[in-house]
């Protein structure tokens, strides 16, 4: 039997969530059209074992990869490269599917063919009951109804969610014929998976499910400030090999698609700005990529280079325009209007 779906699954030390993970989509009324791509990317405790369990238990819908620590690009290549679903998705071995959502949605793309498939999503949070789910907001898409791509502005209709790899499901011939192909070694990939593909994607659905459950909050978690401010430098290099594409295939099929690489790279621009202006020493090197960053956005989206100028932080501080302006870093802003103020009331009336 053709699968439906291939999942994407991988785990660097997550034996504590992996199982919860695993449950959500083996379920034995859907488990033989569905194929779980499990990479064990390097774990030093027991996810092998764990997932050896799983492979015992559903022979037919589990696949084992055993690999070097690579992060999770490296894992999506490898997956990707050997899927046989119709379709294709990432899940997080901390996170998981609401399993009823999660049967429902199989059963729907079973009975279509599209590029892309959207759905809602949920935040988890550690150590609480409480889950947020993100919704629709102004201007909703119609539900089961398969829209061409240049039929829906996602920025016009307040839509920017399904920016994200939680909402996403591609068919994977699409990925496959076009190369898709992760950067290994970082974190912060996933804004690649919902990067490159949208060029090519003609058609896409949104089914009203909430399908993703994304837990926020545990220790050492990629999105954490500590965590971004230390690999701060993945951001910058996920931003040039997205200038790098954008380059290489200039945006000219429709408008739709360069507002969402506008989105992508404001989020993953501001994330550098960030850690960089608000967490960092200044440094000659740092200012050189920041320089760098502002010319390319400046070339590709001046409206977009204007709106990250003025990115606020604390005490509503432009810390983007300050640097741009007077090279001082936000870490520095304190001392730095402290000493204008100053400077300022010693001046001749």
């Amino acid at each position: 039997m053709t699968k439906i779906i291939s999942l994407a699954i991988a785990t660097f030390n997550m034996e504590k969530y992996l199982a919860r993970c695993l449950d959500s989509v083996l379920i034995p009324g859907i488990s033989d059209k569905i194929e779980v791509i499990a990479v064990n990317d390097g774990s030093t405790d027991n996810s092998l074992s764990i997932m050896q369990l799983y492979k015992e238990k559903y022979p037919d819908s589990v696949i084992i990869i055993d690999k070097p620590n690579g992060h999770l690009g490296s894992c999506w290549n490898v997956a990707l490269r050997i899927a046989t679903g119709r379709y294709f998705r990432i899940l997080d071995a901390d996170d998981w599917f609401d399993s009823k959502a999660f049967e429902q949605f199989v059963s729907k793309l079973s009975e279509i063919t599209v590029d892309m498939a959207l759905t809602n999503y949920s935040y988890e949070y550690a150590g609480s009951r409480k889950s947020r789910t993100v919704i629709r907001k102004t201007a909703p898409l119609q539900a089961d109804f398969i829209y061409r791509i240049n039929e829906y502005d996602f920025i016009k209709h307040n839509q920017d969610r399904f920016f994200e790899m939680h909402a996403t499901t591609y068919r994977t011939a699409l990925l496959q014929n076009i190369g898709l192909h992760f950067t290994e070694g970082v974190y912060y990939a996933d804004a690649e998976y919902v990067f490159y593909p949208i060029r090519h994607v003609k058609n896409f659905v949104f089914f009203d499910l909430v399908l993703y459950k994304y837990f926020i909050g545990r220790e050492g978690q990629s999105i954490s400030i500590s965590s971004s401010v230390k690999n701060k430098e993945h951001f910058y290099i996920i931003f040039c090999k997205m200038m790098e594409y954008i380059s290489a295939n200039p945006v000219t099929r429709i408008e739709i698609v360069r507002n969402y690489y506008c989105h992508l790279l404001k989020l993953t621009t501001r994330s550098y700005y960030a850690t960089t202006l608000l967490y960092s020493e200044p440094s000659d090197e740092e200012n050189a990529k920041l320089r760098y960053m502002d010319l390319k956005l400046k070339e590709f989206d001046p409206d977009l280079y204007q709106e990250l100028g003025n990115s606020t932080c604390y005490r509503k501080i432009k810390y983007v325009s300050m640097w741009r302006n007077k090279g001082v870093y936000c870490g520095q802003a304190f001392w730095f209007i402290l000493f204008d103020k100053i400077r300022s009331l010693a001046r001749p009336r």
